[in-house]
């Protein structure tokens, strides 16, 4: 993903982790009262966010149309917190834009990758990503129940403060100490014990990854894309419409299927 081991941590459900983060991000920008977010986001983002406003007074959830989210950054903005990639159409963000311009502006991004982590070539750091989260049973291969991970860049991780502070992410965590001092680096986020038994079977689902590169496995996603919509488009084209043939990246993979003749 473009990270360094020390960045990424397993650990929790999806929606805790995005929890943590968004309430580290909104934190760390004291003063600022706005999350900035698209319409449409994936529904359990908002929901975490949603969550979050509940428990800070004079904090806003800012909720815009795709198109507007660069133009709408500014001196209030806490958090830009986006989906990478739309779960329904297949679209993705330009992320290293809007990371620059949500830094110009001086908030953080949060990125919900679930619906690109091992299936899209990501590079977190060569972006400017500052926090991101995906989930580990869809393309990570760990099934239902999967814990997820969470990604912290280095340059932030001891000036930010997970509100969720538990054992595990304890300074000392088997001294058992009365009061909560955070660990250094990354693993300050985590909160619980985890369950080994999903850690092992995420563990397994992620071996299927060794040696292949992220470059090859998406070539082969959108190459398998084509040739399903193609075949459906010769078989039932009258009767079916794809919804998401506006997508810049489908449409290149469905141009790129006309010169090919049968599956790689």
């Amino acid at each position: 993903m473009g990270a360094e081991p020390a960045e990424l941590l397993i650990a929790d459900s999806t929606t805790v982790c995005l929890f943590k983060l968004l309430g580290a991000a909104v934190a760390a920008r004291p003063g600022r009262s706005t999350i900035l977010t698209e319409q449409g986001n994936f529904p359990t983002d908002v929901y975490a966010a949603e969550g979050l406003i509940r428990l800070r007074p004079g904090l806003e959830l800012k909720v815009i149309p795709a198109a507007e989210l660069a133009g709408a950054l500014d001196e209030n903005t806490a958090a830009l917190f986006l989906t990478h990639v739309d779960y329904r159409s297949g679209a993705r963000h330009d992320m290293e834009a809007l990371n620059a311009a949500a830094h110009a502006a001086g908030a953080l991004t949060l990125w919900d990758l679930s619906h690109s982590a091992g299936a899209t070539q990501l590079d977190l750091n060569g972006s400017g990503c500052d926090l991101a989260v995906g989930c580990g049973y869809k393309y990570l291969n760990g099934g239902p129940g999967a814990p997820a991970f969470l990604f912290v860049a280095e340059q932030l991780q001891d000036s930010l403060q997970s509100p969720l502070s538990g054992w595990m992410g304890h300074a000392s965590p088997f001294d058992f100490a009365s009061s909560y001092s955070p660990a250094s680096g990354i693993n300050r986020f985590l909160t619980g014990t985890p369950s080994i038994l999903a850690l092992a079977a995420l563990e397994g689902g992620l071996s299927a990854f060794e040696g292949v590169s992220m470059a090859a496995i998406e070539a082969k996603a959108e190459a398998i894309t084509a040739f399903f919509i193609d075949a459906v488009e010769q078989g039932c084209g009258d009767e079916l419409a794809l919804a998401s043939r506006g997508t810049p990246r489908l449409a290149a993979a469905m141009s790129a299927s006309h010169t090919r003749k049968a599956m790689p």
